[in-house]
């Protein structure tokens, strides 16, 4: 069975289920790095969620190339949503860092939010023109 003959639908039913799938697979690899599993582990589900993740884009521009594809929410929705969920993580990790005794966990998760921010801003200059209008 090829992808081409799959539907929209059906497409965008998987894009949310490989999103969740990622998510869950980022925060059980979390979860293992802080109950100092070996690195093997928490590493290879790491990157087991990048494996998600890339299919995720690929099903993404698969949607994008078919003329029958619409997409449910407009490009400043989107990012909206995003902001959202963003601040929320930006919330966990901030209290995280907070109850964290360990000083390099805390580097690392300050690490981590810095890094949020910076992509927060860097797909807020790919999307500032949408904004102006």
């Amino acid at each position: 069975m090829k992808l081409k003959n799959i539907s929209s639908r059906v497409l965008r039913f998987f894009r949310v289920v490989t999103a969740v799938l990622a998510v869950f697979l980022i925060s059980t690899s979390i979860s293992l790095y802080k109950s100092k599993t070996s690195p093997e582990i928490w590493l290879a589900v790491g990157a087991l969620a990048l494996v998600v993740i890339l299919v995720n884009g690929l099903l993404c521009r698969m949607l994008k190339k078919r003329p029958d594809s619409v997409n449910p929410l407009t490009i400043r929705q989107s990012f909206i949503v995003f902001l959202v969920i963003s601040f929320l993580v930006l919330c966990v990790e901030f209290y995280t860092l907070l109850t964290f005794s360990d000083i390099t966990d805390r580097i690392v998760l300050a690490l981590l939010m810095f890094l949020l921010i910076l992509c927060d801003f860097l797909a807020y200059l790919q999307v500032k023109k949408y904004f102006k209008q």
